[in-house]
C-alpha cells in the first residue's frame, strides 16, 4: 500500500485530473441530451473513485484511506441519479473485487456518497453557491463518523486523529472541488454569452491575432465568405479569402495599426457582392493589448452602411432639388420662427429689399430688420416720430396672417403676404407688383444688385477688399481736408489655421462670418469695416483720435469674447484676435493709405510677437491715456 501522505496527494492528483476532463467534456457535449452529459459526468467521477481507491492507502488493516466519496457525491449532486448511481455502481464494482473485512461498510460508504450528493441535487439552486458547498463538505466530512458508529467493532483500530484527518480531507476536497467547478461553470456561462454576442451581433465582427489570422468572427463574417461555420474561418487570413491587391492593402493598413496600437482605424470602402451589386462598407478597427501592455491583435467590426448612403445620398438630392426649386421661384420666401428670427430665405426675398438685403440673412432677427429698415428709410411712407411705433405693430403681427402691399424706397412695390404655420412659425411671401418700368430701369437695379454684392463679403458682411480701399482713401482726403484725426484697426484672428484644421474650413467660414457681424455691432455706422485678407479684417474710424480708438479696438475685443467661439488650438479656449492701431493725428499732413496701413501692420506684428489676443498701439501712449481709454470702454 502507498504511505498516507503520498496517497493523499495521488487522490487530490487524480481527482484533479478527472474533474478538468469532465469540465472540458462538458463544454463539448453542449449539443448533446442532459442524460448523456450526465452519464459522462457519471463515468468520469466513477473512474476517479476507482483511481482513488487504488492509490489508497491501508491504514489499518483490511480499512483503506481515500477520498473515493468526493467523486461520488459529486457525481450525483451535479448529475443527479444518473451521475450519481453510474459513479457509485463504478467504486462499488471496483471494491467488491478488492474484497477484505471492511468491503461490507466500504460499499455501505459508497452508497451513502451517492445518496448525499443525489439529495444535493434536489435542493440545489436553493440557496447561494458557497453555502451549498459548505453544507456538502460538511455532511461529506460527517460520512466517516456514520460508518465508524455503523461498523464499531471493524472500525474499532482506527484512531481518532486518522478519523479526523480522513474527515478534513473529504470536506475539504469536496469545498475546493465544488468552489473550482463552481468558478469553471461560471466562465463557462460567461464565455458562452459572449460567443453567442460575437455570432448574432449584424455587424461583421471578428478577432485576428498578432499574426492577422482569424481567431473569431461571427456568422455574418463566415456567410460573407463562402462558409457554413464559423470555425471554418479560424487560423485564415486575408490572403485565403480576398485578392492579393486587396489582401495586401487590408495587410499594410492592419499592421500600421498594429504598431500604433494606440490610432483607431476606420474608413467606408465600396465594394462589389456577388450579385454585381455596389454594397458600401463602414469598418473600423482597434488594435488590442495585453495586460503588459503589448499588442496581442485587433478586432474589428465592420457595418453595411449602404441603406444609410443611399438614403442621405436621396436626402441630399431632395434638399438639392428643393433648393433649386425654391431658388428658382418668381417670388421671395422667408420663414420666421416663433422668436421671430429668419431661419430662411432665397435669394428672390433678399433681393425685393435693395437696402436691407445683405443682413436679411439666417440668424437675423426681424426686430434687427426692422430697425434696418427704420435706419435706412427703405419702406416709404414710415414718420419718424412713429417708427418704434411701427416696428412694434410689424413685430405683434408676425404670428398672425395678414396681406400687406408696401411702397419701396427704390420706386418698387411688394407684395407681402404673412401665413403662420402649425409650429408657431411664420412664412413670408413676398412679389413684386410693381408695373414693369422698361429695359432701363431693370437693367439700372440689375447693376444695383451687382455693385452690392461685389463690394459687401457675403460671408461676413464687411466690405470687400476693394471696395474698403476705395472709402479708406476717400476717408484720408476728407481727414486732411478738415484737418480731423483718423485712425486705423488692423485685426486678425488668432491661430486661424489650427481652427481650420481642427474643426474643418466650413466651420472657419461660420467663424469669420461671425467675427465679421460682431465687428459691425462693435463700431459705429459711419466706421468702415472691411475684410482685408483671408482672416484679417480692417475698420476705419473717422474723426477718432488714438485714445479713442483704443476705447473701440476694447469694445471689439469685449465684443468678440462674448461670443465665446470655442477654439482648441488657442491657449484661451476660445478665439480671440491680435489687434494693432494707427493714427493720423489732426495736425499731420500728407497723409498716405500706405503708410497708414504699414504703421498699423507693425503694430499688428508687436501684438502677435507678445503672444496675441491683445492690442498694440503704433508709437506707444502715454499711461494716462491708456487708463483713460480703459475706463471708457
Amino acid at each position: 500500500m502507498t504511505p498516507l501522505w503520498q496517497s493523499l496527494g495521488l487522490n487530490i492528483g487524480s481527482l484533479a485530473l478527472f474533474v478538468w476532463l469532465w469540465l472540458r467534456l462538458d463544454e463539448r457535449l453542449e449539443r448533446f441530451s442532459e442524460w448523456s452529459r450526465n452519464a459522462v459526468l457519471g463515468a468520469c467521477m466513477g473512474i476517479a473513485g476507482v483511481t482513488s481507491i487504488f492509490s489508497a492507502t491501508e491504514i489499518v488493516p483490511g480499512i483503506l484511506f481515500d477520498l473515493r466519496s468526493v467523486p461520488i457525491a459529486l457525481a450525483g449532486y451535479l448529475g443527479g441519479p444518473i451521475g450519481g448511481l453510474l459513479a457509485a455502481g463504478l467504486c462499488g464494482w471496483y471494491r467488491h473485487g478488492l474484497g477484505g473485512i471492511a468491503e461490507g461498510p466500504a460499499l455501505v460508504g459508497i452508497s451513502f456518497a451517492a445518496l448525499l450528493g443525489m439529495f444535493g441535487h434536489q435542493l440545489k439552486g436553493l440557496a447561494h453557491v458557497a453555502i451549498e458547498a459548505a453544507i456538502l463538505s460538511v455532511l461529506s466530512a460527517a460520512l466517516p463518523f456514520v460508518s465508524m458508529a455503523l461498523f464499531t467493532e471493524i472500525a474499532q483500530p482506527i484512531t481518532w486523529g486518522q478519523l479526523w484527518l480522513l474527515a478534513s480531507a473529504r470536506g475539504l476536497g469536496m469545498f475546493i472541488t465544488l468552489c473550482v467547478i463552481f468558478h469553471a461553470q461560471r466562465q463557462h456561462k460567461e464565455r458562452t454569452l459572449l460567443r453567442a454576442a460575437l455570432a448574432q451581433v449584424p455587424d461583421y465582427f471578428y478577432i485576428k491575432g498578432r499574426d492577422l489570422k482569424f481567431v473569431a468572427v461571427n456568422t455574418n463574417v463566415a456567410t460573407h465568405h463562402g462558409f457554413s461555420d464559423p470555425v471554418q474561418l479560424i487560423g485564415k487570413t486575408d490572403r485565403d479569402l480576398e485578392g492579393a491587391e486587396r489582401a495586401s492593402k487590408l495587410s499594410a493598413a492592419e499592421n500600421e495599426l498594429l504598431a500604433n496600437p494606440g490610432t483607431p482605424f476606420g474608413e467606408e470602402e465600396r465594394l462589389i457582392d456577388a450579385k454585381g451589386i455596389e454594397r458600401w462598407f463602414e469598418t473600423t478597427k482597434i488594435a488590442l493589448t495585453e495586460p503588459g501592455g503589448q499588442v496581442a491583435g485587433l478586432v474589428g467590426v465592420t457595418r453595411d452602411v449602404t441603406e444609410a448612403r443611399q438614403l442621405q445620398r436621396d436626402l441630399k438630392e431632395g434638399r438639392d432639388l428643393l433648393s433649386f426649386l425654391l431658388e428658382e421661384m418668381s417670388v421671395g420666401l422667408a420663414l420666421f420662427d416663433r422668436d421671430g428670427v429668419l431661419r430662411y430665405c432665397n435669394s428672390k426675398y433678399r433681393s425685393a429689399f435693395p437696402l436691407t438685403g445683405d443682413i436679411r440673412t439666417p440668424g437675423t432677427s426681424l426686430r434687427h430688420i426692422l430697425d434696418r429698415v427704420i435706419a435706412t428709410g427703405e419702406q416709404l411712407g414710415i414718420e419718424a416720430s412713429e417708427a418704434e411705433q411701427w416696428r412694434d405693430q410689424v413685430l405683434a403681427s408676425l404670428p398672425l396672417a395678414s396681406d400687406q402691399h408696401l411702397p419701396i424706397i427704390n420706386g418698387t412695390w411688394v407684395h407681402v403676404r404673412t401665413r403662420p404655420t402649425v409650429n408657431g412659425a411664420s412664412l413670408v411671401v413676398v412679389s413684386d407688383v410693381t408695373s414693369i418700368k422698361g429695359p432701363e430701369q431693370a437693367l439700372l437695379e440689375m447693376t444695383d444688385q451687382l455693385t452690392k454684392i461685389a463690394t459687401v463679403d457675403a460671408m461676413t458682411g464687411a466690405l470687400t477688399r476693394r471696395a474698403f480701399d476705395g472709402k479708406f482713401r476717400n476717408e484720408l482726403l476728407q481727414s486732411e481736408t478738415s484737418r480731423e484725426p483718423l485712425s486705423l484697426l488692423m485685426i486678425d484672428v488668432d491661430h486661424f489655421k489650427s481652427f481650420n484644421d481642427t474643426y474643418g474650413h466650413l466651420a472657419g467660414d461660420v467663424c469669420l462670418g461671425r467675427i465679421g457681424h460682431s465687428l459691425a455691432k462693435a463700431v459705429r455706422d459711419h466706421d468702415i469695416v472691411g475684410r482685408y485678407g483671408g482672416e484679417e479684417f480692417s475698420v476705419v474710424l473717422p474723426s477718432t483720435d488714438r485714445a479713442a480708438a483704443l476705447v473701440v479696438a476694447e469694445r471689439i475685443a469685449s465684443q468678440l469674447a462674448t461670443l465665446a467661439l470655442v477654439h482648441a488650438g488657442s491657449v484661451t479656449g476660445h478665439v480671440t484676435v491680435s489687434v494693432g492701431l494707427a493714427s493720423y493725428a489732426a495736425d499731420e499732413i500728407g497723409r498716405g493709405a500706405s503708410e497708414l496701413i504699414q504703421r498699423a501692420d507693425q503694430a499688428l506684428y508687436e501684438s502677435k510677437a507678445s503672444g496675441r489676443n491683445c492690442i498694440s498701439v503704433w508709437g506707444g501712449m502715454d499711461r494716462a491715456d491708456v487708463e483713460w481709454a480703459l475706463q471708457a470702454s
